[in-house]
């Protein structure tokens, strides 16, 4: 191996440590499903899955408001189940290719992105703030927001704020560097760091933290919380969905390890921690899994060395979802979406039925226009939009 190759290979290991360890904190922090949970889900992505400067948290932010309403909705075992039949569901919808290209055209996926963003804004805001408001859904949060008025952790706003302008600028400033060390990553050190010297161990916070992480396999499962019909309703759809935002991921190619079967078996193994990574499973070589182990060890060492980051600041965490969210966003594919009459219908009912309902709905709604669309479908088996198109 030449010293280009093992450079470049400790640049593949370093972004997918610190992107991994960056976003599994802050969706287990804001979700419901705990810091614990999500580290150890963070390390089995960082062995299984292709994680690169390219990826797009799209799916992965969509992903997360679609486990978190079934973790909010149905608790912990909703969250297991609905993981264990989205590995089942993923299997055979992975195997469509024409419905997987369907799903990346503009009018199906600009409403979806957007949705992302601004819902994600909505419900994480209040850790942002430090608000103390509560909703499920975007309406239910507006009316707490409401009912409770405006009153600022402005602490919590100083590092949440950090945090924004370190995410922003950090890419545009070191562009190089910031495709091998995440920016979010680089964002949650500087709070946390700062933080450790406003607020010292020992000392009354002014603001909440992540909480020192807590992990326990099968621990806390309530299956009584599933006899009503509801509940069922929701693991089921909820399960659904999940297994499209994986297919939004893109097609599976059996000639460089990967297919259906891997992403299945990689699902069904994080349905314990209730939450898992969704990006493309590849086994594509050696060197590969050789840059994921070394990852995962990497993430789990620093896991254990800032115990989880539990003095990290909650709001820290809201911010990097909302800004990842909104930097995911593809502004020249919304253009696209405008192209006509028909597509400016399914944009707009995309988009409201996920905002205003849930994204379980409007990702159910996509894949049925996605279906429709399939047979008719001409473009190339990986197709991708080109943004600056």
């Amino acid at each position: 191996m030449n010293k280009e190759s093992i450079k470049t290979s400790a640049g593949n290991i370093i972004y997918k440590t610190t992107l991994l360890s960056a976003i599994a904190l802050s969706i287990g922090a804001c979700s419901g499903i705990g810091t614990g949970a999500a580290a150890v889900s963070s390390v089995t992505a960082a062995l299984f899955c292709a994680v690169t400067p390219e990826i797009s948290l799209f799916p992965v932010l969509l992903n997360f408001l679609i486990q978190s309403y079934i973790v909010n909705t149905v608790g912990y075992t909703g969250a297991f189940v609905a993981i264990l039949m989205c590995s089942v569901y993923a299997f055979f919808l992975l195997k469509s290719k024409k419905t997987i290209n369907a799903l990346k055209l503009p009018e199906i996926k600009a409403p979806l992105m957007l949705a992302t963003a601004l819902s994600v804004t909505v419900l994480i805001t209040t850790y942002y703030f430090g608000i103390g408001a509560a909703g499920n859904t975007v309406p239910e949060m507006f009316k707490d927001y409401r009912s409770l008025g405006f009153h600022p952790n402005w602490r919590g706003i100083l590092y949440g704020t950090i945090v924004m302008v370190i995410m922003i600028t950090f890419p545009r400033k070191f562009k190089k560097g910031s495709r091998i060390f995440s920016a979010a990553f680089a964002a949650i050190i500087f709070t946390y760091i700062l933080n450790l010297l406003l607020i010292p161990a020992g000392t009354v916070s002014p603001i909440e933290f992540t909480g020192e992480p807590g992990y326990a396999i099968f621990n806390g499962f309530n299956f009584e919380e599933l006899s009503a019909f509801g509940n069922i309703m929701t693991v089921i759809t909820g399960s659904f969905a999940m297994a499209v935002t994986v297919m939004i991921t893109g097609n599976r190619n059996k000639a460089s390890g990967e297919n259906s079967l891997y992403d299945s078996l990689y699902i069904l193994l994080n349905s314990v921690n209730g939450w898992f990574f969704t990006s493309k499973v590849s086994l594509k070589n050696k060197k590969q899994f050789i840059e994921g182990l070394i990852s995962a060890v990497l993430i789990a060492l620093i896991m254990f060395v800032t115990k989880g980051f539990e003095r990290l600041p909650l709001a820290s965490c809201a911010v990097v979802l909302i800004v990842g969210a909104w930097q995911s966003v593809e502004w020249g594919m919304i253009k696209k979406s405008f192209s006509s009459p028909v597509s400016i219908i399914v944009f707009t009912v995309l988009l409201v039925l996920s905002i205003l309902l849930t994204p379980v709905i409007g990702v159910a709604a996509a894949f049925i226009y996605a279906v429709s669309k399939s047979n008719s479908l001409t473009i190339q088996p990986e197709f991708e939009y080109n943004v600056n198109s």
